[in-house]
C-alpha cells in the first residue's frame, strides 16, 4: 500500500467530509492535500485524499453517502435553519418540506443535522443521540407507524439515551419528554404516516403539535408532508404556524441534471478527468436512471466503480456508463496481485 493509503483509509459509510472541507491535523497534511489536488484538479479537495488509495478503498468511499448541494437543497436547509434558530416564544414557526420518494428529503435532514453539529447515530445518520438528557433537535422517523401505541412509542424512543427502550407512555407524557430535553426543534420524517392513523389519534396528535409550538415553544420540521399539510388545514390555528411548503422535485431541466452530475463526479476519486459534461453522457444517464436524485446518484456511482474495475484508464465516461447499465450491481474490485482465493 502506498504512503497515501497508509495515512487515510476509506471505509464504507464514511462520507469523507464531502461538503468540500477537510480537517487537517498538521501542516504536512495540508501540504499533501494541496499537492494531491494539483495532481487531480477535477476532484474536490476533500476527495483528493482518496484518489491514490487502493481500488477497494476507493470503491468503499464511492459507495458511501455523498451530499450534493443544489438550489432546492440549499433552500430547504435554509428553511430548516430558520425554524431551528428562531427565538423561543409562543406560536413557534414551522415548515413543511415535501416531495416524492427519492428526491433527497432525508438526505437534506441529515445535512441539516451535520451542519449544526447535532450528534447522530452512525447507523442511519438521522437518529439524534441524546446525552445527559439534553439535545437541541429530536428526530422522529414515522415510517411504518400505524397505531397510536406505535406513534408515541416512536417519539419516546427518539427522546431516550442510546440503548434504552421505550415503554408505553401517554401522549401528554411523551410530549413532556420532548420538552424536558430542552429541544428547540422536532423533526418528523415520513410525516405523512400521521394521516393514515385513526381520526381520533390524528386529532390528538394535532393537539400535541399545538402544545409543542405554543406551550413548549418548540418548532416543527415535517418531511414528506403533502398529505399532512392537507390534514392540518382543518386546524387553522396550527396551519398558520407553518410557512409556505418547500417542494423538492426531481431534476427537471438539463441544467439541473448537469449541475448535479458534475458536482457529484467531483466527489468520485477518479484518476482521470471524468468525461460527463456533454449531452451524450447526460442524455444516456437520464434515459437509464430517470431524474430522481437518488437514482441518478446510484447510476453515477456504479459508473465510477466500473471505470475503476473494468478499464485501465479509469475514465468515467459514456463507455463506463454503458457497462454500468448492463451490470448495475458491480461493487468490488478484482483481487490484487498476490491475493489468494
Amino acid at each position: 500500500m502506498n504512503s497515501t493509503s497508509q495515512q487515510r483509509t476509506a471505509a464504507p459509510g464514511n462520507t469523507g467530509n464531502v461538503s468540500g472541507t477537510v480537517q487537517t491535523k498538521t501542516p504536512d497534511d495540508a501540504e499533501r492535500l494541496k499537492l494531491l489536488q494539483q495532481k487531480y484538479p477535477w476532484v474536490s479537495l476533500a476527495t483528493s485524499e482518496y484518489v491514490e488509495l487502493s481500488a477497494a478503498e476507493r470503491i468503499a468511499f464511492i459507495r458511501s453517502e455523498h451530499f450534493v448541494r443544489h438550489a432546492q437543497m440549499a433552500r430547504a436547509i435554509d428553511a430548516m435553519n430558520y425554524v431551528f434558530t428562531q427565538p423561543r416564544r409562543r406560536r413557534m414557526e414551522c415548515v413543511f418540506i415535501g416531495g416524492q420518494s427519492g428526491v433527497g428529503k432525508t438526505m437534506v435532514a441529515k445535512r441539516f443535522l451535520k451542519e449544526n453539529g447535532i450528534e447522530v447515530s452512525d447507523v442511519d445518520g438521522l437518529h439524534v443521540i441524546t446525552r445527559a438528557g439534553r439535545t437541541k433537535v429530536v428526530t422522529v422517523d414515522l415510517s411504518g407507524v400505524s397505531t397510536e401505541e406505535g406513534l408515541y412509542g416512536r417519539i419516546a424512543e427518539a427522546c431516550l439515551e442510546p440503548g434504552a427502550s421505550a415503554l408505553k407512555y401517554s401522549p401528554e407524557g411523551v410530549l413532556r419528554m420532548v420538552a424536558d430535553l430542552g429541544a428547540q426543534t422536532v423533526l418528523f420524517d415520513e410525516a405523512d404516516r400521521l394521516t393514515e392513523l385513526p381520526v381520533d389519534v390524528q386529532n390528538e396528535m394535532i393537539a400535541q403539535m399545538k402544545y409543542l409550538t405554543n406551550n413548549a415553544q418548540i418548532g416543527i420540521i415535517a418531511l414528506g408532508a403533502k398529505k399532512l399539510k392537507n390534514f392540518i388545514s382543518s386546524e387553522d390555528t396550527l396551519l398558520r404556524r407553518f410557512g409556505p411548503e418547500l417542494l423538492l422535485t426531481p431534476l427537471v431541466t438539463a441544467t439541473q441534471v448537469r449541475e448535479f452530475v458534475v458536482n457529484l463526479c467531483r466527489r468520485m476519486p477518479m484518476r482521470q478527468l471524468p468525461r460527463v459534461d456533454n449531452m451524450r453522457f447526460l442524455t444516456a444517464l437520464v434515459e437509464a436512471a430517470g431524474r430522481r436524485q437518488t437514482d441518478v446518484a446510484r447510476m453515477v456511482k456504479t459508473t465510477a466503480i466500473h471505470a475503476i474495475v473494468t478499464t485501465k484508464s479509469e475514465c468515467l465516461d459514456l463507455g463506463s456508463l454503458r457497462r454500468a447499465i448492463e451490470n448495475p450491481y458491480i461493487h468490488q474490485a478484482p483481487p490484487e496481485d498476490g491475493d489468494v482465493d
